[in-house]
């Protein structure tokens, strides 16, 4: 299979979190800060989607750009039935 090298199939590993619990992961980067998350119609609105939106952590402060690790993935076609994604 070909697939190209892009955001989404690479991912950074952070040697200092792995193996962390949740709780010692929060401890390090802080909570997340979120919002309460509605569609615009309100009748659009049902249980499957999400309650609210949680923004990515800062690890500017937490991590040093040498201890990352580059971690390539490839989830195939399987991950991709609704849509194809483009880089």
């Amino acid at each position: 299979m070909k697939s190209d090298l892009c955001r989404d199939n690479t991912l950074f590993e952070i040697p200092d979190l792995d193996g962390k619990s949740e709780q010692d992961v929060l401890n390090t980067l802080g909570r997340p800060e979120s919002e309460p998350l509605f569609t615009q119609d309100q009748s659009h609105q049902t249980e499957s989607l999400p309650k609210y939106l949680v923004y990515p952590a800062s690890l500017e402060k937490h991590v040093k750009l040498d201890d990352l690790r580059i971690k390539i993935i490839n989830f195939g076609e399987g991950s991709l039935s609704w849509s194809r994604l483009r880089c």
